[in-house]
């Protein structure tokens, strides 16, 4: 067989047994400055394969020859790489380019990648964990093992797993994955039979494994893929009334299709498990119901209504509420576990029977073992999991300053002094953080906080929310709703505030001045006055080169020249509504409202798909660097290189 590389999740074009071709980076977030890199290659087709990078013409070795997966001595950025197994070579494909929210989190520190935990599952007493963004990974009781794209995932997002001594299934965004002995034994996609590649859920029976995708329910037994129904389906768990399996697509079903009566469509059923009266069953709306006699009745409905997993233990029924946390069914009602008992995060996606009077709890913030007597233990996260909201980035000297959405985080060595005060002192999601020479700035709630070069801090009081900042040469711009502030060395307090109405970016560059993205207009702080372009729709953010500003907006994306005209570049950027722009020296991105990614060259820029990593991802802010450009999101932190994405 002919080995394929598989970059990005785009098949090189061969039909063939698939590989993945991913950059490692060892040195950190460091190593997006790096001219040369190494590569993890994998391959699926079996047999020892050789690794070959291109030199001009020639084809010469990158990596001692061995089984799937081989580490790569150093290779140039954009190095074209393939793998030769006997006589039949995979289309080269070049080394890649984007750095996942996963990758920045395995480069944070250790613990685990993904912070929104989906699914849960104990084998051989090990926690096996499906996350968001970070891919799965097994606690062994002391340390984390984990595997994403870089190993082999078809998907960094994770919905479902379920553990067994032959094996461990995994659901992914692009496909069913089977592991044995921990590595990865094989992928299906819907291009070897199941009726998609977003698999939201697997369920081992017997010999068989039944696969919930969003176009249908299929069966896979040994190395034969059957569909046996077609529809959305979203959820597969163990019939509580023997044994089996039951399906949620969209209706709750038996594999042959055979209706659960009393569970319509219209529930859309997450879970079931016995009761003493009849089946209970978690849904997306309705809460908690019990099934008697092919009636549901209502039992327990969570503030939200959503109820996605279910866990029976001797000391009560345990419910996963979602956005309402853990709950747990005691004589005397419902009773909610929170913080105050140890859990990491106030929303719950997950939950197992653990040992004794204890579940096993996957959270918003990590998995966790829950005492139902009201303790909790939470198992180590990385610094900045995958999944987790990210409002910007700031790159410094020793490493990453980042706008996290439980507070500013530090990615790297050496952190600026009096950082951990500074991390104390913000209260929530900082909306902007920014370095000013060797001090830093973050907007947190209605204040500013300053931590300067020697460690102080000190908090300033600004009149409303604070949206935006940005350094001048001597000075700090802060901006609420209702317009921008300056801070001066050694002043006591703010200037008066210029009044722009609904502040959404400042920047300093070219023309001199502030750049201000309000909600009106475009407007420029110079010395000669300010200066409003009004025929910009809907401006969202603004940056400068050289030579031009410009403008991220609903209406497109606008190039204001040195001669004050305003003038769309939508046409060449192939783009509707922008949300971001970032600029060095003459190299401009922006990012559209659908996840895509666009630059460096603004004569002919070059499309990066982010959703197509992290489905229905939202771009909050860009960042520019020589190398490429950094991405923060709803989905955590992202890097496209320039060099490669040209």
């Amino acid at each position: 067989m002919t080995p394929m590389l598989l970059l990005c999740a785009v098949r090189a074009g061969i039909a063939a047994p698939v590989a993945t071709v991913l950059a490692a980076p060892v040195a950190g977030p460091a190593a997006v400055t790096a001219d040369r890199l190494r590569l993890r290659v994998s391959w699926t087709g079996g047999g020892t394969g050789r690794v070959e990078v291109q030199d001009g013409a020639r084809w010469r070795p990158a990596a001692a020859p061995g089984a799937s997966p081989a580490t790569t001595r150093p290779l140039p950025v954009g190095a074209q790489v393939r793998v030769v197994v006997g006589d039949a070579a995979s289309d080269p494909v070049h080394a890649p380019g984007i750095w996942t929210p996963a990758d920045v989190a395995a480069w944070s520190g250790t613990g685990l990648r993904g912070a929104t935990v989906l699914g849960l599952d104990v084998q051989d007493d090990h926690l096996w964990v499906a996350s968001a963004g970070g891919g799965i990974a097994a606690w062994d009781g002391h340390a984390w093992t984990g595997w994403d794209r870089r190993s082999g995932l078809p998907s960094d997002v994770a919905y479902g797993i379920d553990a067994a001594p032959g094996g461990t299934w995994v659901a992914t965004q692009g496909g069913a994955v089977r592991l044995a002995d921990g590595t990865i034994a094989r992928t299906w996609t819907a291009g070897d039979g199941l009726p998609a590649s977003a698999v939201r859920a697997v369920r081992i029976a017997g010999h068989a494994t039944w696969i919930a995708t969003d176009r249908g329910l299929a069966r896979i037994d040994g190395d034969t893929v059957r569909t046996v129904l077609t529809g959305a389906c979203q959820a597969l768990m163990d019939a509580p009334t023997g044994p089996g399996v039951w399906a949620a697509c969209p209706r709750l079903v038996t594999p042959d299709g055979t209706p659960i009566p009393g569970a319509g469509a219209d529930l859309a059923v997450l879970d079931a498990t016995p009761g003493p009266k009849g089946p209970w069953i978690a849904t997306a709306a309705h809460g908690l119901l019990r099934l008697v006699e092919g009636v549901a009745f209502p039992e327990w409905r969570p503030v939200h209504g959503e109820v996605d997993a279910l866990a029976p233990t001797s000391a009560g029924l345990v419910a996963a509420a979602g956005p309402d946390g853990v709950w747990q069914r005691r004589a005397a009602g419902w009773v909610r576990h929170g913080l105050s008992e140890g859990l990491p995060s106030t929303a719950a996606w997950s939950v197992i029977p653990g040992p004794p009077d204890k579940v096993w709890v996957g959270t918003g913030r990590g998995a966790a073992l829950l005492d139902l007597s009201g303790r909790a233990t939470a198992l180590p996260l990385a610094p900045l999991p995958a999944d987790e909201p990210v409002a910007g980035v700031v790159p410094a000297r020793h490493g990453l300053a980042v706008a996290a959405e439980d507070g500013p985080v530090w990615l790297g060595d050496r952190p600026p002094r009096g950082w951990s005060a500074l991390v104390a002192a913000v209260a929530g999601p900082p909306a902007a953080l920014e370095r000013v020479g060797d001090d830093w700035w973050v907007l947190d709630g209605a204040s500013a906080l300053h931590l300067d070069a020697r460690g102080h801090l000190e908090r300033w009081r600004l009149p409303a929310r604070g949206t935006a900042l940005a350094p001048t040469a001597k000075s700090v711009a802060l901006a609420t709703a209702d317009g921008v502030q300056i801070w001066l060395p050694g002043a006591t307090q703010l200037s008066p505030a210029v009044p722009v109405i609904g502040v959404r970016a400042i920047r300093t560059g070219w023309g001199g001045g502030l750049w201000i993205a309000g909600r009106d207009a475009v407007v420029r702080l110079g010395p000669s006055g300010p200066h409003a372009w009004r025929d910009v729709a809907g401006p969202r953010d603004v940056a400068t080169t050289p030579s031009a500003a410009w403008v991220a907006a609903d209406g497109g994306l606008y190039r204001i020249d040195a001669r004050g005209e305003a003038k769309s570049a939508s046409l060449d950027w192939k783009a509707g509504a922008f949300v971001a722009v970032a600029t060095w020296d003459d190299a401009v991105w922006a990012t559209g409202a659908d996840g895509r990614v666009w630059g460096p060259n603004p004569a002919h820029p070059v499309a990066v798909d982010l959703a197509r990593l992290a489905p229905g991802v939202r771009v909050e802010a860009l960042r520019a660097v020589p190398e490429g450009v950094w991405v923060a999101t709803d989905a955590g932190l992202f890097f496209v290189d320039g060099r490669v994405h040209r």
